[in-house]
């Protein structure tokens, strides 16, 4: 059968494929007629050959092929890209088709492909191994053969799709981003279940695109990027669930509405903190809660600054909430409503002081604004609820862990053992915190903490 009849038929059966893939990469064999079906078939705007040195006159082989039939190509042969050298083993071949991509930086990789039909073993699998890296789709030519000749027979030659390396291996992928996953590693995560959601074939994709949006979700909510988080679970709603996600729906919404409402506040705190946002619990609580569940996420990852930093923070919310209930803002507050309704604050407040530190300055100048410490002093002085029989000394003193950190005022790492007596602080005030609040702890803590579908299997 004439190589005209041979291409005729493979037109017919790839007709679909006709302009799909902007790129042809063929490896030097002996099977020239392979690659002219391939380049007369699919009609590539480009072409580039990798060469050994037994095949160095294969590109003049499909030329002269591909002259002798009536078909036009989208690149004549003297535009095709024929690189130097050997590319008879695997790392020869990687780096081959590394040049050709730099050749061909304009193309994206999904749109190029590569023909593993031929070439020597060793050949063979350097392109398998770099396609799956470099995301190229790799192609086959199947054909039947003579039994007793072991030839080709002409006019049989189809296109086949090897399966992805990310079908057969796409668990192991999966097991690593589920390990990041777990250990709080978001973006690490979010990145191998968004590949996986690209390459693995549908449905199977369909758990890898959920998680990949739920991680996105909480990379962003992990750095305060609370209008992304929302976004992604958002995306994450209107995607079929995965099984193992179905049991966490209720939380993933309460999570978003908790979004939608840092969202909203933002600008406002970004401008300055009033009264009215400090006030109101609706504000208070989702800040709250991001703050104590990045704290525990940290102290996971053994990150006790970080966590003893997030702490802190969780402290000082709660005082400048309850300051604020008084009409009072930390940073600038305003003493003169207080002492008209409290004319012996000053008096309470250096008997607080004399009790601590066995002398008394009064309450602190407006310019200096109102320290954490201070602040729980003040709210002593004010006889708040939220300090009643608290001892402020082990306040004052389990602080300092925090204070010698690093990412505070001092100059080292703090130490587990020097966070745990300052956690179980956090951990009393914020018990005592929902006390006054009349709510409910363990929602409102459950809501914060990010869901992990994957948890049993840490424990298998």
């Amino acid at each position: 059968m004439s190589f005209q009849a041979q291409l005729e038929r493979f037109r017919e059966r790839t007709a679909m494929y006709r302009g799909h893939y902007q790129a042809l990469i063929l490896p030097g064999t002996r099977q020239h007629i392979t690659a002219a079906l391939l380049i007369g078939g699919l009609e590539p705007q480009r072409v580039a050959f990798l060469l050994t040195e037994q095949t160095r006159d294969m590109p003049e082989k499909v030329e002269t092929e591909l002259a002798n039939v009536t078909t036009t190509l989208s690149h004549p042969p003297k535009d095709w890209l024929v690189l130097p050298g050997d590319h008879a083993t695997t790392d020869t071949v990687y780096q081959g088709i590394k040049q050709v991509l730099e050749h061909w930086h304009d193309v994206p990789p999904t749109a190029i492909a590569v023909d593993v039909t031929g070439g020597f073993a060793l050949m063979s699998v350097g392109i398998a191994k770099a396609a799956h890296v470099l995301r190229l789709t790799t192609i086959y030519i199947l054909s039947d053969f003579h039994q007793e000749t072991n030839r080709v027979v002409p006019g049989t030659q189809r296109l086949e799709f090897p399966p992805d390396p990310y079908t057969v291996f796409g668990d192991l992928e999966a097991d690593e981003a589920r390990r990041l996953y777990r250990t709080h590693d978001y973006e690490g995560a979010r990145r191998i279940f968004a590949n996986l959601g690209q390459r693995v074939p549908a449905p199977d994709n369909q758990p890898y695109r959920a998680y990949a949006l739920l991680a996105e979700a909480y990379a962003a909510w992990d750095v305060f990027a609370w209008d992304k988080a929302a976004a992604a679970l958002a995306a994450l709603h209107t995607h079929p669930f995965p099984a193992d996600l179905e049991p966490y729906d209720k939380r993933l919404q309460a999570q978003f509405i908790a979004l939608q409402q840092l969202t909203s506040d933002n600008e406002q705190w970004e401008k300055k903190p009033t009264l009215t946002l400090l006030r109101n619990r609706i504000s208070v609580l989702p800040l709250l809660g991001t703050l104590y569940a990045n704290a525990q996420r940290r102290e996971a990852q053994g990150r006790y600054d970080v966590a003893a930093l997030f702490s802190y923070r969780c402290l000082e919310l709660m005082s400048q909430h309850r300051l604020a209930t008084w009409g009072l803002l930390t940073d600038q507050p305003d003493y003169r409503p207080l002492r008209r309704r409290i004319p012996d604050l000053d008096d309470r407040y250096r008997g607080v002081e004399e009790r601590i530190f066995d002398y008394s300055r009064g309450l602190p100048h407006w310019k200096s604004g109102i320290s954490l410490f201070k602040g729980y002093m003040l709210l002593d002085a004010l006889h708040d609820p939220l300090v009643q029989g608290v001892a402020l000394e082990q306040i004052r003193e389990r602080t300092r862990a925090r204070n010698q950190s690093m990412l505070a005022h001092g100059f080292r790492l703090i130490t587990s053992a020097e966070y745990e007596p300052f956690r179980a602080v956090v951990e009393d005030i914020l018990n005592r915190f929902f006390v006054v609040l009349k709510d409910e702890r363990p929602h409102w803590e459950q809501t914060y903490q990010f869901v992990c579908p994957f948890a049993h299997e840490a424990e298998e």
